[in-house]
């Protein structure tokens, strides 16, 4: 009987020990970001600093971004540049992204787009899809770059692939029309329902249009409904255009 309440102590011991080696391995980031999550924004942001402090690059991204976004903390974005731009060099891609950002859209003397454009470049190829799609669409455009539809595509692939609903759509928009790629109305369709479900209401809109008219799906003017239903209650105005019209015509079919 002794030996078996030791055996079971030991257990108990060992299983203590083992919780106790998860919290110990548990970074500063980590607790940042489950905090975060809980919006539990001023112990996140104590948590993020001490990541910062730590040389936890990904901790000083965030907390620039809490910075940014006046969460837990008085907005300052001039902390937020800074923050970013020791994660940047620190090698975070989402750093350079945010501070690529920064560039791009800051108004007067700090508005630097060729600087825009090179920090997005090094966000991507550390696996920023929000830097990929940011570059792409410079391409794209031709927007502080040479019009480039070709190498466009290729950014919007990488952003989409890294879970980018902007690059998804934007992707699917050139199989759709067959720019600077075959035309792919299916691959479209696909890439539009990607970029949908990760809530972005313009491509539930051409979606559904695709469901409405059959184009690269099997028409579906039930499923049409549902996504311009899905993107008017998203605020899209288009999409509440759009469920209005198919409605009227199905009342009078």
């Amino acid at each position: 009987m002794k030996k078996i309440i030791l055996i079971a102590a030991g257990l108990i011991i060992a299983a203590g020990g083992i919780v106790l080696g998860i919290s110990l391995l548990t970074s500063d980031f980590d607790k940042g970001m489950k905090t975060y999550e809980n919006k539990e924004y001023q112990s996140a942001v104590e948590f993020f600093a001490k990541a910062c402090e730590e040389a936890d690059m990904r901790g000083c991204s965030k907390l620039g971004l809490m910075y940014e976004n006046a969460e837990g903390v008085t907005q300052d974005k001039q902390k937020a540049k800074e923050l970013y731009t020791k994660a940047c060099e620190g090698g975070d891609a989402f750093g350079c992204a945010r501070l690529g950002r920064f560039y791009e859209s800051a108004q007067g003397k700090e508005q630097d787009k060729q600087k825009a454009k090179e920090l997005y470049a090094k966000a991507c190829e550390g696996g920023d899809a929000f830097g990929c799609a940011r570059l792409g669409t410079m391409y794209d455009t031709g927007e502080n770059a040479k019009q480039d539809r070709a190498k466009a595509a290729e950014y919007f692939a990488k952003a989409c692939e890294g879970g980018d609903a902007f690059g998804c759509g934007k992707l699917g928009n050139m199989y759709a029309w067959g720019e600077s790629v075959r035309q792919d109305k299916q691959k479209a369709a696909a890439l539009y329902t990607k970029a949908c479900k990760k809530g972005d209401a313009e491509w539930c809109v051409l979606l559904g249009l695709m469901y409405r008219y059959g184009e690269g799906v099997e028409q579906d003017k039930n499923k049409a409904t549902e996504l311009f239903d899905k993107a008017c209650e998203s605020g899209n105005a288009e999409g509440c255009e759009w469920s209005k019209k198919l409605k009227e015509t199905k009342a009078q079919e």
